[in-house]
């Protein structure tokens, strides 16, 4: 791969080797369209020129504030063409937690997608004081149904088209544009990078040009991507996750990114898509396990069982000759071509980050022939730290450290990581960035590790998330919350037992199920909470939970439940933009059915 100096050096190394073919592509009229390498550069270049008529210029801040479009890329380039900073904000986040970051990253220019997010921010700009100039990407807004732009106090809106109407896109605004970014390099900040905040306000992360380049590099070298792949973009672009792997290594790597219309129309995009790399949270693989296990009835489910126990042998315990291979081949027919025509038929394997994958899962797919890389970072590392390989892999693990990060584990068993995708620090706060990052460059990731002989690495749980039982007992939840949540009938689950004398949990059923068990344990399904109060339904999720627990020991299991009438959501604020439960918030939401858990 040529060696990039900053971001923007991928963006000019695609419009040099590959002007004329399509890179991104949306939904347009029913159909995806592409725009090419040449089309994107001449927007990139226009665009970032208008930023420095603008004022802007090194150091400062720009921000984005959109669901995953071609304008999101588009802007991030030409960010860094002006040698400025991105600042991403989750489009899913109220308006004062976009207030937040904005002010708190002290950003110049906000890029949007919608009237909606765009009024979400004009209901508060009083307070945005270094705020001058907001771009909306809708063409046209309830506030200015006429104009092209609109002034609200000492804050001007424009809309995208008007900043490339009577602009014309030549080679010389590309040529002025590779001048004009001659001085930056690796070392200069690229983003600022605001973390979920599962805990307290989001600190803002500082990720150089070379904090990305050198974690693009890693993931190239051990993961093989070529010029034919295929990405389907539907995980926030905000999350550092999907900005690493599936767009700035997508991109370097010569490959086409297509943008889900919607993240209810994944499973219909990925069909039609026919990607060869799907990245993506471990919901979306447990809901396609669901799907596939909830969809067989008749004769189809003794078949599948079979081919899946055949797949199982073959994939994961090895047990290889003739008989098997010829077992293989008619399991391949019967059930798993059908299945990976549901993923478009040209998958090469999934990518799984953002949170812990169950092994199960994991081994669920690899027996259906259906191979889950699942990888490990931090938003503070770039993000991966390690990942597994299609040619090493270990269900259950993080996979490898990447070539150019070091790790190693503290006395408490906390994993430590060194390397140059390493953040350069927290904006404005220093006390943070030195409780997390010594001096000699070690971060602590907050993680408790083991690390194996082969230098897999395993997650055991957050270090600040351990449950100390009332007995002294450390307990960490999220093994028990994995495995749990495993059951079918159920669809979250968070753990309690903090100074408690046993483990609690508050369980969000599938909703869905909740017919079938009522013609299961013949109990009548009138309202969710009189069902919920009846005891043979607390029974049967009982027995349901039980059965996940059996290789616990006896303090790690819950003991005592809540089922809930709703999911967590982060409209409520009890998930993060990235689905990880606010623990703190939600055991505070839920105080007095928590306290009836341990009281009664």
């Amino acid at each position: 791969m040529t060696p990039f100096n900053h971001l923007l050096d991928i963006m000019f190394n695609s419009y040099d080797q590959r002007k004329d073919k399509s890179v991104l592509f949306e939904k347009q009229d029913g159909e995806y369209k592409g725009l090419t390498s040449s089309a994107l550069m001449s927007k990139i270049a226009i665009l970032s020129s208008w930023l420095v008529s603008q004022g802007i210029s090194k150091g400062t801040r720009c921000a984005i504030l959109s669901q995953n479009r071609p304008e999101w890329v588009i802007s991030d380039f030409a960010i860094f063409g002006a040698c400025s900073i991105c600042v991403p904000i989750y489009p899913t986040l109220s308006s004062s937690e976009s207030i937040y970051i904005l002010k708190h990253s002290e950003s110049t220019v906000l890029f949007v997608d919608t009237t909606e997010n765009l009024e979400k921010i004009l209901g508060e700009y009083q307070s945005l004081e270094s705020l001058n100039v907001i771009v909306c990407f809708d063409k046209y807004s309830r506030l200015n149904k006429s104009g092209n732009s609109v002034n609200k106090s000492s804050i001007s809106v424009l809309f995208w088209e008007s900043i490339f109407e009577n602009v014309k896109p030549s080679v010389e605004s590309i040529d002025t544009l590779k001048g004009r970014v001659t001085n930056l390099n690796r070392k200069d900040v690229a983003s600022i990078v605001y973390t979920s905040g599962t805990t307290g306000r989001p600190k803002g992360v500082k990720l150089t040009h070379g904090n990305f380049l050198a974690n693009v590099e890693d993931v190239m070298a051990v993961i093989p991507l070529s010029s034919r792949e295929k990405v389907l973009s539907f995980l926030p672009l905000s999350h550092v996750f999907e900005r690493t792997a599936g767009y700035y290594t997508v991109l370097a790597a010569g490959g086409q990114i297509y943008y889900a219309e919607s993240i209810e129309s994944v499973g219909d995009n990925i069909r039609e898509v026919k990607p060869t790399v799907v990245v993506s949270v471990p919901r979306l693989y447990e809901k396609i396990q669901s799907k596939i296990l909830n969809g067989l009835s008749g004769l189809k489910a003794p078949i599948f069982y079979w081919a899946l126990k055949t797949g199982r042998e073959w994939n994961i315990d090895k047990k290889q000759g003739l008989g098997m291979k010829f077992k293989l081949r008619i399991a391949e027919t019967l059930v798993f071509k059908k299945i990976r025509k549901g993923t478009g038929g040209n998958l090469r394997f999934f990518v799984s980050g953002g949170a812990p994958l169950a092994k199960e899962v994991g081994e669920f797919f690899l027996s259906l022939g259906i191979l889950i890389l699942e990888g490990y970072g931090m938003t503070e590392t770039s993000p991966v730290i390690s990942c597994n390989r299609p040619s090493a892999y270990k269900m259950g693990s993080i996979g490898k450290p990447l070539p150019q990060v070091q790790v190693k584990l503290a006395d408490d068993g906390e994993l430590l990581v060194k390397g140059p995708s390493v953040m350069d620090g927290y904006l404005n706060d220093e006390d943070k960035t030195n409780e997390v990052l010594q001096l000699d460059g070690w971060l602590h990731t907050g993680d408790i590790a083991q690390i194996d002989k082969d230098d897999f690495i395993k997650i055991i749980d957050r270090k600040k998330e351990l449950i100390v039982l009332s007995n002294g007992k450390n307990i960490p939840p999220m093994k028990i919350e994995s495995e749990v949540g495993l059951s079918r009938y159920i669809t979250q689950v968070i753990v309690i037992g903090e100074k408690r004398p046993f483990l609690a949990a508050l369980i969000v059923p599938d909703f869905e199920k909740l017919d079938d068990i009522s013609k299961l344990i013949d109990v009548p399904f009138t309202t969710r909470t009189e069902f919920f109060a009846d005891k043979r339904v607390v029974d049967f999720y009982y027995a349901s939970i039980e059965k996940r627990q059996r290789k616990f020991s006896h303090f790690e299991k819950i003991k005592k439940f809540k089922l809930l009438t709703r999911e967590f959501t982060q409209e409520e604020g009890e998930l993060t933009p990235t689905l990880k439960l606010k623990r703190k918030k939600i055991v505070q939401k839920y105080t007095d059915d928590i306290n009836l858990l341990y009281s009664s």
